[in-house]
């Protein structure tokens, strides 16, 4: 796949395809390649549909592998016209995607992500829980599966993007009935409240790990990488070069709306990340007003 990623790259580079447009500053990202899961950006414009057709075909070709029509699909802006869709999958020989398609098992959606795009998550869940229900399992060996293996299917889709605080309150009803276990088919009484268990070991409980707080950890992190961080990868290039030049200004306009739901992420915890941060003052790279460097919070 290394071959397809090069062979992409100079397809777009030589003009044949144009560029999925992105915000100036941003770099070009001409697909997303995990294995043989790969997600591949262009203009949607006959010429650049026609090249990458023949691109594939070329691939496929050379290297004898072959491209499931069933399994491909693509997504347009809900301002492209139906005639340009249709032309679109004559061009391609597959169908625009519907609302359900799911990418490394992350939801992709045009629209605000809803509670019922991550009811996958529950339903695994739930599987994974009857499924040991109907064995003998101790009370340490179900914390042992809610940490490493029930905890595991939410926390891969945090790392990519934000899930309700309502789909999280019902995976963690989920845990604790299972981790309380169950009698003649019912669930039993939980003695202690789910907030008080998901605490570490050294504070005296089972070192459960509680869902908001780490997507609060999470969020923290993607924070530092957009405002701060070095070398983070395409993605944060094109998040930082559509919002980097506001994040200041905003942690002093509380009174300013923001439609985006990223940069309203990115703001109430920035001021989180500014406050525990102490910079060293070393090359003069340092913004004497907005970052900590003195210790006690930032000068302006």
């Amino acid at each position: 796949m290394e071959a397809f990623s090069a062979n992409l790259n100079y397809l777009l580079a030589g003009g044949s395809c144009d560029p999925y447009k992105l915000p100036r500053g941003s770099p070009i990202i001409s697909h997303l390649l995990y294995a043989d899961d790969m997600l591949v950006f262009l203009n949607s414009v006959q010429s650049s549909l026609s090249a990458a057709k023949n691109f594939l075909q070329l691939f496929q070709s050379a290297t004898g592998l072959k491209k499931n029509n069933r399994k491909n699909n693509f997504l347009f802006s809900k301002h492209i016209r139906a005639s340009r869709i249709r032309a679109s999958e004559r061009i391609l020989g597959f169908s625009k995607a519907g609302n359900d398609i799911q990418y490394l098992g992350a939801p992709l959606s045009k629209a605000r992500t809803k509670v019922a795009d991550f009811q996958f998550i529950i339903d695994k869940v739930n599987r994974r829980v009857n499924g040991w229900s109907a064995s003998h399992v101790s009370q340490a060996g179900r914390a042992t599966l809610i940490r490493r293996v029930l905890e595991s299917f939410s926390i891969h889709v945090m790392a990519a993007m934000h899930i309700p605080c309502q789909v999280i309150d019902c995976l963690e009803s989920h845990f604790a009935s299972f981790f309380w276990g169950w009698v003649d088919g019912k669930w039993k009484l939980h003695w202690i409240a789910w907030k008080k268990i998901v605490k570490p070991v050294d504070e005296g409980e089972l070192s459960i790990r509680s869902l908001k707080e780490v997507m609060a950890a999470l969020r923290l992190k993607l924070t530092w990488a957009v405002k701060f961080g070095e070398n983070s990868g395409s993605w944060v290039s094109l998040m930082r070069a559509k919002h980097h030049r506001d994040l200041t200004a905003e942690i002093h306009a509380s009174s300013q709306k923001i439609t985006s739901p990223f940069r309203r992420k990115i703001r109430t915890f920035l001021p989180v990340l500014t406050e525990n941060v102490q910079w060293q003052v070393g090359r003069g790279e340092l913004n004497l007003w907005a970052y900590n460097w003195t210790g006690m919070g930032p000068l302006q």
